[in-house]
């Protein structure tokens, strides 16, 4: 988590240029089946290494992976707005979230 934050400091233009196409589907439909495969080839990659490091099972991983892609462009969108901002903390709740949900169900 804390490599997706170096990232968002790091590499902002990458960033955004994920809100230009956002914004570019919202305002024009025709664009949002583009976004949406970038969307979903995010999750995919995002769940695919969750699946490898941890063995999870593909329904869990790919739900995880929605939620991480979420905080991530969130937290990242934070970070364009306001540069000095520290989300360590943020970022490592985060972490602490994926963790717990590996644990064992109970």
């Amino acid at each position: 988590m804390l490599a997706a934050a170096a990232a968002s400091r790091d590499d902002p233009a990458w960033y955004r240029l994920r809100y230009e196409l956002y914004a570019l589907g919202l305002r024009n439909p025709g664009f949002l089946p583009a976004i949406g495969e970038m969307l979903t080839k995010g999750r995919q990659g995002i769940a695919q290494t969750i699946r490898q490091q941890t063995g999870m099972d593909e329904v869990r991983a790919e739900t995880l992976a929605a939620v991480v892609q979420a905080c991530t462009d969130g937290l990242a969108l934070q970070q364009l707005d306001q540069p000095d901002l520290d989300l360590t903390a943020a970022y490592q709740l985060i972490q602490r979230l994926f963790v717990a949900e590996l644990s064992p169900e109970q």
